[in-house]
């Protein structure tokens, strides 16, 4: 077996072309995998350490919203109160176009929606409800055992990249796998848990569904874009030819 670094005074025995594709794509999984182990300890932490601290903070979201429910509520029967009375006065005086007028004012202050602040905490709300579900438990416990061994496959995938290990490609490729697999599962178990605690009703009209969404969209495009593009760089033919060319070269 020929070692790479014992080469020959004269250079007959040169190593191949090393692609800078490669090489940044190694760089990637290892940073990639540094974040990745700080986004598992964070899971983690939020179903042990932070849970008792996430549910104060939730009792506390419902008392504001509770709270500003009634603030809004009393609000609507103080107008709807004086716009009954001035109905009253209306048939009083036989003034049947002003009762007409006023029931269908009295009609559009009862139906009307929550202040935009009602509305962002009751989305929240949502949100921690579904949180707080056994299912999104189980489900991030699931997640944190997949996203752990893709992230060890990242990791030691990356080490394999910059040395031109085989291995080190075989496991990108199914660190990659993982991962597009894991996403996809993803954006469709989160929509479906959230779905059940009401969170995607007016999901157009409420702000702080409308931010989860975006988050989960753009967690979808980087869960789901950077494994994909590091499938294909693994599996084009120049990648497959450098190491090939590092394993001959090896004698592996």
């Amino acid at each position: 077996m020929k070692d790479p670094d014992a080469l020959t005074s004269d250079g007959a025995d040169q190593p191949p072309k090393r692609l800078v594709r490669t090489t940044v794509l190694g760089i990637v999984c290892l940073v990639w995998f540094a974040l990745s182990l700080c986004s598992i300890v964070m899971q983690v932490l939020q179903l042990t350490v932070l849970a008792e601290f996430q549910a104060q903070a939730n009792r506390r979201l419902r008392q504001q919203m509770e709270a500003a429910q009634a603030r809004a509520q009393a609000a609507v029967d103080a107008e709807v109160t004086a716009l009954e009375q001035q109905q009253t006065e209306a048939e009083a005086a036989n003034d049947a176009a002003a009762v007409a007028q006023l029931d269908a004012a009295i009609d559009r202050v009862r139906n009307r929606p929550l202040p935009p602040q009602n509305l962002q905490m009751l989305g929240m709300l949502k949100v921690q409800e579904m949180m707080e579900s056994p299912k999104w438990k189980v489900w991030q416990l699931i997640g944190s055992a997949v996203g752990f061994v893709s992230t060890v496959l990242l990791g030691i995938s990356g080490v394999g990249l910059l040395l031109r290990r085989r291995w080190g490609r075989t496991l990108g490729i199914g660190a990659a796998g993982v991962m597009l697999a894991s996403a996809a599962i993803g954006m469709v178990t989160i929509p479906m848990l959230l779905n059940e605690t009401g969170g995607l009703r007016g999901m157009f009209s409420n702000p702080m569904v409308i931010t989860m969404g975006a988050a989960m969209c753009a967690g979808f495009g980087c869960g789901v874009g950077l494994p994909a593009l590091m499938l294909v760089m693994l599996m084009s033919r120049a990648v497959r030819e450098e190491f090939a060319a590092f394993a001959a070269f090896r004698g592996d």
